[in-house]
């Protein structure tokens, strides 16, 4: 069903491709070990892996709402 919403909704399309290139550009930072804008100050690889997810959601979070400015 969201395949076809994105097809079907430019709008719709446009939202999907911001959050895709979001997530790339978060794993490819993360497989170049480039952490700094992860941990708001910390070394999220010294922190639990919990605590660290919850870090790199955050930061995906505020630039997706940032994208929307």
């Amino acid at each position: 069903p969201a395949y076809k919403a994105v097809q079907l909704d430019e709008e719709e399309g446009r939202r999907y491709m911001k959050q895709e290139m979001l997530k790339q550009y978060v794993l490819l930072y993360l497989e170049e070990g480039k952490y700094s804008m992860f941990g708001n100050g910390e070394d999220i690889t010294k922190m639990d892996p919990i605590e660290a997810g919850k870090c790199i959601m955050d930061k995906v979070e505020e630039v997706y709402q940032r994208s929307f400015s």
